[in-house]
C-alpha cells in the first residue's frame, strides 16, 4: 500500500473505506460488477450506478458513530479492529482527521478529544449533523462540563445513558439534553440526535424522484410507505395520493408528524405487527395500491412479503435496498408471487467504500393479478 495514494488524514490502519485507493471511475466500475454478480438474475434490468460528482467523494459524512477510548491524557475516537483473527479483543483505530468526514465532524473529534473528562464511562461519540450525543455506559447522569459549542457549528449536545451499550448503541428512552436544542430543522425537515439520514441528500432526492415517476400517481391511488423514517418520502406522496407510513423509531415517528403536519399519516411499530391496520386501511378505499419500501439491511420481514403477495397485492412496488444479498432473496420471492422487476438503479450513497444502494421498480403482472382475484373469489364463495 502506497500512503501517497491516500487522501490527507487517512489512517492506514483503518479498514472502513475499502475503495480508498481506487479512482472515481474504478470504484463505480467495481460496484457495478459486484451488483451484476449479486443480482445476476436481473442483469438485463440493471442500470449504471448513479453517483455524485467526483469532488463529492470526500468530506461528505456529516453523520458518524465513533467508538471512544482513553489514550493517556486524551480521548481517541475511531473504529474498532480485532487484534488478531483468533482474539476476541479489539483495538481502537483513531480517525480524528478522516477525510471522508466533514470538516465539522473532524473539528468535533478534536474538540471533545481534549475537553472531556477522562474518568467518564464514554463508549461512543455520535454525530448527527449539528447534534452530538455522548453515549455513556451508565444508568445515572454524569456531570459533563458544558461550554459554548457554537464555534463547532453545534446546535445540541446530549447524553445517552445506556448501561448495555455495545452492539446496540442507544437506549432510545434515555436521551438527556445538556445543551442547545432538542431537534434541528434543515431543508424543511426536523431531525433529532438518533435520526437516520441519507448521507448525500441530492442522490436521495433522485431516488424519490425516480420512484415517483415510476408510480405515475393518480387521484384515486393509495401509497403505503414502509420504514418511512423522518417523512421525506411520505412528503412526496401525500399531496398526490392517500398515504400511510409505518416506522419503528419513536423519534422518527414524532418528527414525521411534525415534518408532515399530521401524525395520523404514520403508524409506529414493526411493519409485521401493523398488518391488521394496513389491511383495514387498504380495504377502506378502492383504487390502486402502491408501496414504497426502505427496509434495514435484513430486508423486508418474511411475514410482510407474504402479506404483500397474498393479500395486499400492490400494483407497483419501489424498493430501496442497502443490501444486494437480501434484495436478491426478496426479489425472487416477489417474482414467485407474480411481480416483474422492471428496473434496478444503483445509487452511490457511500463513496470510498464498497457499499452501494439500489432502487428496484416492480410491477404486478396483469395475469397474476387476475389469477389472484379469481383465487380470492373462489375462496370466498359460499359452500
Amino acid at each position: 500500500m502506497n500512503p501517497l495514494t491516500l487522501p490527507k488524514g487517512c489512517n492506514l490502519r483503518c479498514q472502513a473505506c475499502s475503495h480508498r485507493e481506487l479512482g472515481y471511475a474504478e470504484s463505480l466500475t467495481q460496484k457495478q460488477e459486484w451488483l451484476r454478480k449479486s443480482l445476476s438474475k436481473w442483469e438485463s434490468r440493471l442500470a449504471p450506478v448513479e453517483a455524485a460528482p467526483e469532488e463529492s467523494r470526500l468530506n461528505y459524512r456529516r453523520k458518524a458513530l465513533l467508538s471512544a477510548k482513553v489514550n493517556g491524557a486524551y480521548w481517541e475516537f475511531g473504529t474498532l479492529r480485532r487484534i488478531s483473527s483468533r482474539s476476541r479483543d479489539y483495538e481502537l483505530i483513531e480517525i480524528h482527521d478522516c477525510p471522508v468526514h466533514s470538516e465539522q465532524v473532524r473539528k468535533i473529534c478534536h474538540y471533545f478529544s481534549r475537553t472531556l473528562p477522562l474518568d467518564i464511562p464514554l463508549v461512543y461519540l455520535a454525530v448527527s449533523g449539528t447534534l452530538v450525543t455522548l453515549v455513556l455506559k451508565s444508568k445515572t447522569p454524569i456531570s459533563i462540563p458544558v461550554s459554548d459549542f457554537f464555534p463547532l457549528g453545534l446546535r445540541g449536545v446530549f447524553l445517552n445513558l445506556n448501561p448495555a451499550a455495545g452492539k446496540r448503541v442507544f437506549d432510545p428512552r434515555r436521551f438527556l439534553k445538556i445543551w442547545g436544542e432538542d431537534q434541528v430543522e434543515e431543508n424543511g425537515f426536523f431531525y433529532g440526535p438518533a435520526s437516520f439520514q441519507q448521507l448525500i441528500p441530492k442522490l436521495h432526492e433522485k431516488t424519490l424522484r425516480e420512484a415517483e415517476d415510476f408510480f405515475c400517481l393518480e387521484g384515486n391511488d393509495s401509497v403505503l410507505d414502509l420504514c418511512s423514517g423522518l417523512g421525506q418520502s411520505l412528503a412526496r406522496w401525500k399531496n398526490h395520493a392517500r398515504t400511510l407510513g409505518v416506522e419503528l423509531s419513536a423519534e422518527a415517528v414524532r418528527l414525521s408528524g411534525q415534518n408532515l403536519g399530521n401524525l395520523d399519516l404514520i403508524l409506529r411499530g414493526k411493519v409485521s405487527d401493523r398488518i391488521p391496520q394496513l389491511d383495514w386501511w387498504q380495504k377502506a378505499k378502492p383504487g390502486r395500491l402502491l408501496v414504497y419500501a426502505n427496509p434495514p439491511r435484513l430486508g423486508l420481514e418474511a411475514k410482510v412479503l407474504d402479506w404483500l403477495i397474498q393479500s395486499a397485492r400492490p400494483a407497483k412496488i419501489a424498493y430501496l435496498s442497502c443490501s444486494a444479498g437480501t434484495l436478491a432473496k426478496d426479489l425472487s420471492r416477489l417474482e414467485d408471487g407474480g411481480y416483474t422487476v422492471k428496473r434496478i438503479t444503483p445509487y452511490d450513497f457511500f463513496p470510498q467504500t464498497h457499499h452501494v444502494e439500489t432502487l428496484t421498480s416492480l410491477e404486478l403482472d396483469s395475469r397474476a393479478h387476475i389469477r389472484g382475484a379469481l383465487s380470492t373469489g373462489s375462496n370466498s364463495r359460499p359452500q
